[in-house]
């Protein structure tokens, strides 16, 4: 069972790490970016004796028909790259990470550390085409916007 392998429960790694996790269109050159991604981390081990402190994590994942799943309707490759906790240097290391990830043409998992995301702002829309349509059915259901938060309103999705 290799998904059990660095598996501890999603409460214990919660609690020990964080990640920022961006997804590929599976035809996209997404194994240049983890490439640069461990040139970035060498130089930051040698400039700066900051270390990336987890395995980078790859995952496949084939098309849904969700408006909003970075998957819309497509095969991806998600690049995960996790952190412990107290980890010296880590954010600063995350946020290299991210910049190369949005370089190479990924987008940020919804529910990760996504701090770049914001300074592209027309990334959400190049993303998911079904964009205007979920507005109307997420509006149809929840006309008093009950479910709309800082967060949806940072992204502008209601």
């Amino acid at each position: 069972k290799a998904h059990f392998v660095l598996y501890q429960g999603s409460e214990f790694v919660k609690e020990r790490a964080f990640d920022a996790e961006f997804a590929f269109d599976i035809n996209a050159d997404y194994v240049s970016v983890v490439e640069k991604i461990f040139e970035t981390t060498k130089h930051f081990k040698e400039k700066g004796k900051i270390y990336m402190t987890s395995p980078v994590g790859m995952r496949f994942v084939k098309a849904s028909d969700a408006f909003l799943a970075p998957e819309y309707k497509r095969d991806i490759c998600y690049i995960d790259t996790p952190f412990l906790q107290g980890t010296v240097g880590a954010d600063e290391l995350l946020e290299a990470c991210q910049d190369l990830m949005f370089a190479g043409g990924g987008f940020p998992h919804w529910g990760k550390k996504n701090s770049r995301l914001s300074a592209h702002p027309g990334a959400i829309a190049k993303t998911f085409p079904k964009l205007e349509a979920w507005k109307v059915i997420q509006k149809k259901y929840d006309p008093a916007g009950l479910f709309a938060n800082n967060y949806t309103a940072r992204f502008l999705l209601t």
